[in-house]
């Protein structure tokens, strides 16, 4: 049995990960199969290589973050919160106030926002209403800049 298992089995491809397998109705089945941290995973995977690949990889990163407890839930908290985290992270650095001074600006602009849902053009609003009250340009981009590092 296992003999006849091996003969089915492409070398190459058992290499790579995946491998294919021709069962008795003449159709060939895609698995994978590898190894992390001693824990050996081994499923069908589909009908085609690409859908063996994409398994493969998705198992391998499921098992990834296991590990590490990541969720894979993406963290959207709105730019208040946020704001607060960025700055006690900055407050050693010599431009604090800076800083401080521009979280306060884009704040009223923005207050309410998840940091996911801004987007290029509210920036652009932003920039408009920025330059119509008459602050300077290097105003309005240390302002940028200080937006971007947050992202």
């Amino acid at each position: 049995m296992i003999k006849l298992f091996m003969d089915t089995i492409n070398r190459q491809e058992m290499n790579m990960g995946v491998f294919s397998i021709i069962r008795k109705d003449g159709s060939k089945g895609w698995y994978y199969d590898f190894m992390y941290n001693g824990i050996r995973y081994r499923k069908f995977a589909g009908s085609t290589k690409t859908q063996a690949l994409r398994a493969m990889e998705k198992k391998r990163n499921e098992a990834i973050n296991e590990e590490f407890g990541l969720s894979g839930k993406i963290n959207n908290p709105k730019i208040e919160e946020f704001s607060e985290i960025y700055l006690e992270r900055r407050k050693h650095i010599r431009s604090h106030k800076r800083d401080a001074l521009s979280v306060r600006t884009f704040l009223r602009f923005f207050k309410g926002k998840n940091m996911v849902s801004i987007n290029p053009s509210n920036i652009a609003d932003y920039i408009n209403v920025r330059k119509e009250t008459g602050v300077s340009n290097s105003t309005v981009n240390r302002e940028l800049t200080t937006l971007k590092r947050m992202f």
